[in-house]
């Protein structure tokens, strides 16, 4: 595996996140997963000591959130 930054590392977790959301099928998340969780862990140990990283975190869960509840609001009108 080739070396990874952090901020690629996450920028990679954060698209695999927003395909499976989407709901495409994720082919190689098992193979990311394997290669990078154990520093992960400890990378957002490290990370969350960090003010400015934790409020940057929330305020992406809060859009993520805000966009998940806009989608299932479409998705109930599209039902109906």
């Amino acid at each position: 595996m080739e070396t990874q930054t952090s901020n690629q590392k996450i920028n990679y977790a954060i698209d695999l996140r927003a395909e499976f959301y989407g709901g495409k099928q994720i082919k190689n998340l098992e193979k990311y997963t394997h290669d990078v969780t154990d520093d992960m862990d400890a990378f957002f140990a490290d990370m969350m000591q960090d003010s400015s990283y934790r409020n940057g975190v929330n305020a992406k869960k809060h859009k993520l959130a805000s966009a998940a509840a806009v989608l299932e609001a479409r998705e109930s009108n599209c039902e109906n």
